[in-house]
């Protein structure tokens, strides 16, 4: 009987230890954000720099084929822009926006370093 009790105990202990760290562990969904800048594609900007009026057909050539692309701020911060998985239109839509300047709306994070924008709403500016 002594032996039945203390497995229960061990294994309601353990239960509970488990429930408590995975509710520890959830993470507040990141507040919706609205930013400007420039839509560029990540490989010319983060290889050689490139961005601007001069390299929108470039930008818009490489993403359309697949490139990432991010958002360059006025103030030089460049986020990762990423695809919202439950509805991937206005992702879809700021491809057609490379090289120019948009709205972008949607939760902002940062990851091992790396600024992400989701891009729940995109308008040109």
């Amino acid at each position: 009987m002594k032996r039945i009790f203390g497995a229960c105990l061990v294994l309601a202990v353990a239960l509970l230890l488990f429930g408590v760290l995975a509710y520890a562990a959830e993470k507040p969904a990141a507040a919706s954000k609205t930013m400007t800048g420039e839509v560029v594609d990540l490989g010319c900007y983060l290889g050689s720099g490139m961005k601007g009026a001069g390299h929108k057909e470039c930008a818009s050539t490489c993403i359309t084929k697949g490139g990432p692309m991010g958002l360059l701020t006025a103030k030089g911060v460049l986020y990762v822009l990423t695809m919202n998985h439950d509805n991937a239109d206005a992702f879809n839509q700021a491809k057609q926006y490379a090289g120019g300047q948009v709205k972008i709306t949607g939760p902002a994070t940062m990851r091992s370093g790396t600024r992400s924008l989701q891009v729940d709403a995109v308008a040109a500016m």
